[in-house]
């Protein structure tokens, strides 16, 4: 990640700034949540012109940079160092691109929503989500990994057992980014104690006093959620059928079930994350050689579409031809078949995703919400609008939220949680010496603020790619992502009440 210089703080900036944040807010108000908008793209969420939003904002950025003295070299400069920081995450967004849409060509994700319809209750689907993908997420040290692939089998089974799509996922991003949180493999694990100054191990400590007790929080509201949302256990025939579907259309078998477990692997052996990324794309081809029948010219090139443009569930591979014909004619459905329509229809919905095309909607996101972020960077807006919260920073209680509220602000203006937890440490870095904190204090916030928050912003990295793998958008998701909201909040809990207050006594710091 390059370095993030820190411009010079003056009162002309800190006004410009305003006035960016709020000609930015004004574009997204007018694209995303305006009356009457006829932008509006409920599929994802976000409105398509989101990129004209942010692209409008560093606009005005550059030209506000402009009479401010700034040349337009150094913006130019701060923009490509922003997009640099994302770069690796954009690899990784479009390899698990591919990843999704070969695991579905391979079955791997139907056999796994097979398998899962049959062993999880709808009562206890939410609590089984979040632990499942808190334990992927804390082996591989991914969220982005766990949601592109437990995540989006988990949001097929939630689609059958009639679960509400942004509830579930709610509990997939609070779970993966509990495991990415305290996992000593995560890069923002790594990064947050980097920058104030601590150990990795202690910060994972520190960490356990406020994360545990939000986490155990959010498992008992997604067990009261489980037994509010579905009293009756499920429709077990739309359950049946779907099972039945995915068992006529696919070679199920639990050979299928080897690549996540693969996966789990190349992270304890220390594989890289892209070409690990990539075996796992390898093996999802493998599998769709040795279990789903591909043969000929036309087979290998209609996996290489898929692979590109992503995988789409043809219910011409079931062996009820008659009846799916029947379905793309437009004629009536038999009782006496045991397939209902809306069965077909709901599994198209599911497995139609992925792909490498699929991806380079939220990459030019990405780009756009960077090129905004890079350009209040470098023209030292973003800096002075932090520097005039210095003033709440008195008492710990005010300097640990306003830093909660700085990393979350960061994250919406900046687009991008590396960027979120720099700047907000080596702003408040001082003021935790001053009131004699400890450095693993500040890298705790600064998960909490930074981190966590990231998946909740539409245009952030984060948020973008949560939407692109679970099929829902951020601001949908964002109520039901407790661990999420709930975790800066008990940050603020701990500072009023006096928890987990380490005394900066120089035990943080490494040794040479």
């Amino acid at each position: 990640m390059s370095e993030i210089i820190m411009p010079e703080v003056t009162g002309r900036r800190k006004v410009f700034g305003l006035i960016s944040v709020l000609c930015l807010i004004g574009f997204l108000m007018f694209c995303v949540i305006g009356p009457g908008s006829p932008f509006q793209d409920s599929e994802n969420g976000v409105s398509l012109d989101v990129h004209l939003a942010l692209m409008s904002g560093a606009i005005v950025v550059s030209i506000l940079a402009a009479i401010d003295g700034t040349k337009w070299v150094d913006i130019e400069k701060g923009i490509v160092n922003s997009i640099m920081t994302a770069m690796q995450a954009c690899l990784i967004l479009l390899t698990v691109g591919l990843l999704i849409a070969s695991w579905l060509t391979g079955g791997i994700v139907q056999a796994m929503i097979y398998y899962g319809l049959a062993i999880i209750s709808p009562q206890f689907f939410f609590v089984t989500a979040l632990l499942l993908c808190s334990i992927v997420a804390l082996a591989t040290g991914s969220s982005w990994t766990t949601a592109g692939t437990v995540g989006v089998a988990l949001i097929g089974i939630a689609g059958a057992l009639d679960i509400p799509l942004a509830m579930a996922a709610g509990a997939i991003v609070s779970g993966a980014y509990f495991g990415d949180k305290m996992s000593p493999l995560s890069d923002t694990t790594n990064l947050a104690p980097a920058v104030s100054g601590t150990t990795l191990f202690d910060h994972i400590k520190s960490m356990f006093y406020t994360t545990v007790p939000s986490y155990v929080l959010a498992i008992v509201l997604f067990l009261i959620l489980g037994f509010v949302n579905h009293k009756s256990g499920g429709d077990a025939s739309q359950v049946e059928a779907m099972r039945s579907v995915l068992k006529d259309a696919y070679n199920i078998n639990l050979f299928l079930l080897i690549p996540p477990l693969v996966i789990v692997l190349m992270v304890v052996i220390k594989m890289p994350a892209i070409p690990g990324l990539m075996l796992a794309v390898g093996l999802g081809i493998l599998c769709t050689v040795l279990f789903q029948g591909l043969e000929g010219q036309y087979g290998v090139r209609t996996l290489i579409e898929q692979l590109h443009y992503g995988y789409s569930f043809n219910p011409a591979n079931l062996q009820h031809a008659d009846l799916i014909q029947a379905f793309l004619d437009g004629g009536e459905w038999n009782a006496a078949i045991p397939y209902p329509e809306d069965t077909i229809s709901g599994l198209n919905d599911l497995l139609s995703r992925g792909g490498f095309d699929s991806m380079l909607w939220t990459v030019s996101l990405i780009l756009c919400a960077m090129c905004f972020g890079g350009s209040m960077e470098a023209s030292g807006f973003l800096v002075s609008l932090v520097d005039s919260l210095k003033f709440a920073t008195k008492n710990r209680v005010s300097l640990i939220t306003t830093s909660i509220l700085t990393g979350v602000a960061t994250n919406f203006l900046a687009g991008d949680q590396y960027i979120s937890i720099v700047i907000t440490g080596r702003m408040y870095r001082p003021a935790f010496k001053n009131l004699k904190l400890a450095p693993r204090v500040q890298s705790r916030v600064l998960e909490s603020g930074g981190t966590l928050t990231s998946p909740l912003c539409p245009w952030n990295t984060c948020g973008a790619t949560m939407t692109s793998f679970l099929g829902v958008g951020s601001f949908t998701y964002l109520p039901f992502a407790w661990f999420n909201l709930l975790n800066p909040l008990m940050e603020i809990v701990a500072a009023i009440i006096g928890w987990a207050m380490f005394p900066d006594d120089g035990s943080d710091y490494p040794t040479e």
